[in-house]
C-alpha cells in the first residue's frame, strides 16, 4: 500500500497510509473503532476506490482491476453464507463462478458441456481437503443455520482456503463469537496461517487477537498507521504514547513529568538520574502494570497511595491505587501476586515502586524519547531509590 487516501465528503478517512506486507506474514490492522482499518482493507480488496495512492499485489498495480480478478479471499464479519445452499454448496460457489464458462454453469444445458465434470471432480476434491483441514467433513451437508457461530466461521474459512488466494482479507471475524470460543479460534487460526504457509492480513479492534496471532501489528489511529512491529516491540518498545496506551490490558500508567535544560527527568518533583535526549519540556512517564510493584516496607522509599479496587483474575491480580499527581487524582494499576494481594483490603495504604529500567518518556506530543545512556549502564553504587508522589522510582 502506498499513500492510500480516502475521503467521504470532506472527512478525510485515510491519510496517507503506507504499509508492505511479506509473501506469507500474517498482519493485523488494529485500532479503534473508526480509525479506518476496514476502509483500508475494503480497498486492498477492490470493494472500495481509494481516493489516492496505489495497491500493489506481487508488484502489479492492482488500481482499477475488479475485485474478483485480484486473487484475494475476503473473510466478512457477518460470514456472508448463503442460508439455502448446504456447506459444500456454498465452499463449491467461488470455483463455480471462478472455473465454469456461462455456458457450463447453466442449469441442463451445461450438463452437456465437454469436461464439465471433470471440473467438478477436482472442485469438490479441493472443498473436501479444505473441510478436512478445517475439520467441517461432519457438516458439509448442512445449512448454515444448522451450524454454531463457530462452525459457521470455519466455513467461512473454507469457502475462502479452496479459491487458494495470493491472500486473505480478514475483517473482524471473530467479533460474533462468544469470549470462550474467541480465544479457541484465535489459536486454530494461527495454526491455520502455519499449516497453510499463507498471508493473512486481518483487522481487529481487539488487541488481543492481534498480539496472540500475528507476525507483525500495525496499529492505526485517524486514519494513519502510527507504528508497525512485532507484538513484542509493540508492547515493550511503542513509539507514540497512543500507542502505548491502546496494547496492553491493563492500561499503561502514566504520570505527568518535566524535563530540564540538562536532559534530567523529573516525576512529581523527584528527579531520575538518567537523562533524556531533548531540552526542557512537558513529558509523560509511562509503566506497565507489570513493572509497577509494591513495597512492603512504608520505610522503604516510597510514599503511600491506597488501595481503592483489586481486580481478581485467578493467576493474577490488578491492583488500583489512587494517588495525588500534577494537582488531580491518579490511578495506578500494579500487577501483583495473588497470595500477595489477597492480604491487602480496600482502603489500605500501600507503596508503590516502578522498574526504572522498565519506564518510558514521551513528550508532549506523544513521540517516544530516548534515553541518553543505555539501561543498566549506570554504575551500582549510583542507584537508589527516590519517592514519585505515592510511587517510587529508581534514581
Amino acid at each position: 500500500m502506498r499513500n492510500i487516501r480516502k475521503t467521504f465528503a470532506s472527512t478525510q478517512v485515510l491519510k496517507g497510509v503506507e504499509l508492505e506486507v511479506a509473501d506469507g506474514e500474517f498482519v493485523s490492522l488494529v485500532g479503534p473503532s473508526g480509525c479506518g482499518k476496514s476502509t483500508l482493507l475494503r480497498i486492498i480488496a477492490g470493494l472500495e476506490d481509494g481516493s489516492g495512492g496505489d495497491v500493489l499485489i506481487g508488484n502489479r498495480n492492482v488500481a482499477g482491476i475488479r475485485p474478483s480478478a485480484r486473487d484475494l479471499a475476503m473473510v466478512f464479519q457477518s460470514y456472508a453464507l448463503y442460508p439455502h445452499l448446504s456447506v459444500e454448496e456454498n465452499m463449491l460457489t467461488p470455483l463455480r463462478l471462478r472455473d465454469l464458462s456461462l455456458a457450463e454453469r447453466l442449469p441442463l444445458l451445461g450438463l452437456l458441456a465437454p469436461g464439465r465434470k471433470k471440473k467438478l471432480r477436482a472442485m469438490q476434491a479441493a472443498v473436501l481437503d479444505a473441510a478436512r483441514t478445517l475439520k467441517i467433513e461432519p457438516l458439509l451437508q448442512r445449512k448454515p443455520g444448522q451450524l454454531s457461530g463457530g462452525q459457521r466461521q470455519r466455513v467461512a474459512l473454507g469457502r475462502a482456503m479452496v479459491r487458494k488466494p495470493a491472500a486473505f482479507l480478514m475483517d473482524e471475524p471473530l467479533s460474533n463469537l462468544d469470549a470462550a470460543l474467541r480465544v479457541h479460534m484465535r489459536a486454530e487460526l494461527a495454526e491455520l496461517h502455519r499449516a497453510l504457509g499463507a498471508t493473512f492480513i486481518y483487522v481487529t479492534h481487539d488487541q488481543a487477537e492481534a498480539l496472540t496471532m500475528s507476525d507483525r501489528i500495525a496499529v492505526m489511529m485517524g486514519g494513519e498507521i502510527l507504528q508497525t512491529a512485532s507484538p513484542d516491540q509493540i508492547y515493550d518498545d511503542p513509539q507514540d504514547l497512543r500507542v502505548a496506551e491502546f496494547i496492553g490490558s491493563p492500561k499503561i500508567n502514566t504520570l505527568p513529568a518535566e524535563v530540564d535544560a540538562d536532559g534530567r527527568v523529573t516525576v512529581l518533583g523527584r528527579a531520575l538520574r538518567r537523562r533524556v535526549v531533548g531540552g526542557a519540556q512537558e513529558v509523560t512517564l509511562a509503566a506497565r502494570p507489570e513493572h509497577v510493584a509494591i513495597d512492603p516496607d512504608a520505610a522503604g522509599g516510597g510514599l503511600e497511595a491506597r488501595l481503592i479496587h483489586k481486580e481478581n483474575l485467578g493467576s493474577d491480580m490488578f491492583l488500583h491505587a489512587g494517588l495525588e499527581a500534577g494537582g488531580t487524582r491518579r490511578r495506578l494499576v500494579v500487577r501483583a501476586a495473588p497470595q500477595m494481594a489477597r492480604g491487602l483490603s480496600i482502603g489500605a495504604p500501600v507503596w508503590l515502586r516502578i522498574d526504572p529500567d522498565k519506564a518510558l518518556v514521551f513528550n508532549a506530543s506523544g513521540a517516544r524519547m530516548a534515553f541518553r545512556e543505555p539501561v543498566g549502564t549506570a554504575p551500582a553504587a549510583t542507584v537508589r531509590a527516590i519517592a514519585v508522589g505515592a510511587v517510587a522510582v529508581g534514581a
